[in-house]
């Protein structure tokens, strides 16, 4: 009952979060320039009166042309999305046609892209980080220094030249096309690869500090002074409390997935949600931009909500009742 309490309060904490930035976007859109509400190259084209008539359908105007108050606005829009499930009408992508049914397209290309690049980030990095910890002084430390290496290497040069380059090669020696195809899934390889490299680095890196840090510690020391032996005190004691501090790790390796697959959707020409932001943006189509950031932060939000649920259960530690009879 107290888990449930807390998973509700959390839940209406991230739908708070959502609510203020969508009001923000919604909000800063209204300062650009008005032509941003017509399809590119139709502004100049249209007469005031067919102008005044395209803005009061969108509901940036009234009747007679004067601008609409933006928190009325915001509220109609919210209205919208509430009741009719609406999140308006592109402008410029694609005119005239519904945002939410073009995103209903783009969204399980996206998942699916991001899903599996985390999957394999997180599993890869987690096992190079516990190898790494746990052959630390054995064999010379060939396997810690060689994992250390490559951490060391992705995580120096920055991610978009390493992504580019990884494309050129991963393409070639794989023989997999460049462009996404849908139903084709190798020229998802490609993508998965370049955006999970960087996942594996920070993974690795911080389960080996987490374990070391656990390692040097006297309850370890005891353990193994009473005889125990290496394979229980590394899963009873050193993994258990290592993973502890790595729940908090999940939104940020979520986020940064979600931050690469921006990038990652351009290079490899995937039409998906990220690539779909960015075309938004550079073609000023503010219900696409609006809807795009609601869809976004959601996710953001959301990780991070999952993150803090993980860490309750995972960390003995926390209690979600003190005294006072809140959350310590």
């Amino acid at each position: 009952m107290i888990m449930l309490k807390y998973c509700i309060k959390r839940f209406l904490e991230s739908l708070v979060t959502i609510f203020i930035v969508v009001c923000i976007v919604f909000l800063l859109v209204r300062l650009m320039p008005i032509d941003g509400f017509f399809p590119e190259g139709l502004y100049e084209q249209m007469t005031p009166a067919a102008r005044i008539n395209h803005l009061y359908s969108l509901g940036v105007v009234d009747r007679d042309g004067d601008p609409v108050n933006p928190f009325i606005q915001l509220y109609r829009y919210l209205l919208g999305i509430v009741q009719n499930r609406s999140l308006g009408i592109s402008t410029r992508i694609a005119p005239n046609m519904e945002v939410a049914a073009i995103i209903g397209q783009r969204v399980p290309i996206t998942m699916r892209l991001n899903l599996i690049s985390l999957a394999i980030s997180m599993t890869l990095g987690y096992s190079l980080g516990i190898l790494m910890a746990v052959f630390k002084d054995k064999f010379y430390g060939v396997i810690d220094h060689i994992g250390m290496a490559y951490i060391v290497i992705v995580t120096a040069v920055p991610n978009l030249v390493l992504w580019v380059y990884m494309q050129h090669y991963i393409t070639l020696w794989l023989d997999v096309s460049m462009i996404y195809r849908t139903g084709q899934w190798q020229t998802l390889i490609a993508p998965v690869i370049c955006l999970a490299v960087g996942g594996v680095a920070g993974g690795g890196l911080w389960m080996r500090r987490f374990m070391v840090d656990e390692l040097n510690k006297d309850y370890v020391k005891l353990a193994y002074a009473k005889g125990l032996p290496t394979g229980k005190v590394m899963y009873r004691h050193v993994l258990r409390n290592a993973f502890v501090p790595m729940a908090y790790n999940f939104p940020a390796a979520v986020i940064f997935t979600m931050g690469g697959s921006l990038i990652m959707e351009r290079l490899f020409s995937i039409p998906g949600m990220g690539r779909l932001l960015v075309d938004a943006v550079n073609q000023r189509d503010t219900n696409f931009v609006q809807a795009l950031v609601l869809m976004f932060s959601a996710m953001g939000v959301f990780s991070v909500f999952l993150g803090d649920l993980f860490a309750t259960i995972v960390d003995p530690r926390i209690s979600l009742v003190s005294k006072g009879g809140t959350r310590k």
